[in-house]
């Protein structure tokens, strides 16, 4: 009788400890710290165009993109990542866009991986980040301020061989 009762309590508890995790992973993008409603959109997105490393673009795409990654020792960075990769984590991409204009703009990542912009033969500081685990095709979203005209995104640190990107300006 005892051991049923605690094998009852030990699924009840199991149960309520899945149920918990369900929750919690439901809940992780509210953990981001702005909205990512259009990056979400587009995540979920039919036909999204397909990118390879050292891809450009005239604009920032209105979109988001799936880009290929490789191992990052061949990925052609302009200038060295600026957090060496995690073992186990060495692909990157490099992407070649024109900003439009001066201002905010957050980048966006389905993965976990270490995200550089270069501009004007330096890395630009991030202004800011946000992360969640558990948000389905969401993981980090990191703003930096940019000047109009030629910028480098570098991807690097991943260990997935795709990653969704989107970018846009910060209204």
């Amino acid at each position: 009788m005892a051991r049923r009762m605690m094998q009852a309590l030990f699924a009840g508890a199991l149960a309520l400890a899945l149920h918990g995790q369900a929750l919690a992973e439901g809940e992780g993008c509210a953990a981001f710290k702005w909205p990512l409603t259009q990056e979400s959109q587009w995540f979920t997105a039919a036909n999204i165009p397909a990118a390879e490393t050292g891809a450009s673009f005239e604009a920032v795409p209105a979109s988001a993109l799936t880009v290929t990654l490789m191992d990052g020792a061949k990925a052609g960075f302009v200038l060295p990542p600026e957090r060496k990769p995690k073992d186990g984590a060495p692909n990157g991409a490099v992407l070649h866009l024109t900003v439009p204009d001066a201002g905010t703009y957050q980048i966006t990542l389905s993965e976990d991986a270490w995200l550089d912009v270069v501009q004007n033969g330096a890395l630009k500081p991030s202004s800011d980040f946000s992360g969640a685990k558990g948000c389905p095709n969401l993981r980090k979203s990191v703003r930096f301020t940019l000047e109009a005209g030629a910028a480098t995104l570098q991807i690097s640190g991943a260990s997935v061989t795709h990653v969704l990107v989107a970018m846009r300006k910060v209204e």
